[in-house]
């Protein structure tokens, strides 16, 4: 698939999303450059690699070892909630951060 900037405008039209005719050129020239990076690591051969392979199964323990898990009372709600800037009976109050 050839990405034009007749492709980002549809794109960016979906999204809502006002672009220029000039930056339309530039996202796509980048996507291109990202796709061909795809395309490149897509003809790696990755057979040899283990899905277990990652941070998780080469990391050392801690050094005193893991702790049991404890089932510990919680401190009551009204503790909890006593310095919170804004709550209502049971909860914290956050601001919206998004709209639809």
């Amino acid at each position: 698939m050839s990405i034009t900037p007749d492709t980002v405008m549809k794109i960016a039209g979906i999204a809502k999303i006002g672009i220029t005719s000039g930056e339309a050129e530039q996202f796509a020239q980048e996507m291109r450059t990202v796709a061909a990076f795809a395309d490149r690591l897509a003809s790696l051969d990755a057979v040899p690699t283990q899905p277990d392979n990652g941070p998780a199964a080469i990391a050392a323990p801690p050094a005193g070892g893991l702790r049991e898990d404890v089932r510990e009372v919680s401190p009551p709600r009204d503790a909890l909630l006593r310095n919170a800037p804004e709550r209502d009976e049971s909860s914290f109050l956050v601001p919206k951060v998004m709209e639809q």
